[in-house]
């Protein structure tokens, strides 16, 4: 005989206020987001993720204008998405331009400095991150697979990769500005 799971109140209400926004606003809310995002697949992941975010954050009672709110709530958060994409792929770029080799006409000295450097960093994600975030820093940039190639590796989906990387190199930004401000103090 199974024992049934402990059911949070306050979550499974969460749940069923967004379920009805959806069931009453759905196509409004579908409509608002083909319009700004024409890509169907991201249309698709923005819609699920929109409802993720009515969970997250329900329609306060006092607002009278549903739609309104939802069509200020949906751009809100595709300029959110977007903000958070950009910032990932600057780092992301980051990250690609400092785990190159160095091009073999550098002087031995700073040769032997970036090369420190990598290794510094390398060494970061596999004591500083959880163990896929590091493995998937580490195929997409040490190994220089691509994000499929890498998700594969992984046996994982590339949008799941995707996520553990953007955590990941999140958590490496934090760490290197908190060891950067350390090192800051001791001068």
């Amino acid at each position: 005989m199974s024992q049934a799971l402990p059911v949070n109140n306050k979550a499974s209400h969460s749940v069923a206020a967004a379920a009805e926004v959806f069931l009453e606003h759905g196509e409004f809310i579908r409509t608002v987001i083909r319009w700004n995002l024409p890509d169907a697949g991201e249309a698709h992941d923005f819609f699920h993720d929109f409802f993720l975010s009515l969970v997250a954050n329900p329609i306060p009672p006092h607002i009278t204008n549903i739609r309104s709110y939802l069509y200020r709530a949906i751009l809100h958060d595709i300029v959110d998405t977007r903000r958070r994409r950009m910032i990932q792929w600057s780092v992301l770029q980051e990250c690609h331009v400092c785990c190159r080799p160095p091009a073999p006409t550098n002087a031995p000295d700073t040769v032997v400095m970036d090369r420190e450097e990598t290794l510094k960093l390398f060494d970061m994600i596999e004591r500083r991150l959880s163990r896929t975030e590091a493995e998937a820093v580490n195929l997409r940039f040490r190994e220089d697979y691509t994000t499929e190639e890498a998700a594969r590796r992984m046996n994982i989906k590339p949008r799941t990769l995707s996520r553990y990387l953007s955590v990941g190199l999140d958590k490496l930004r934090h760490f290197i500005s908190e060891d950067e401000e350390y090192s800051h103090e001791d001068a």
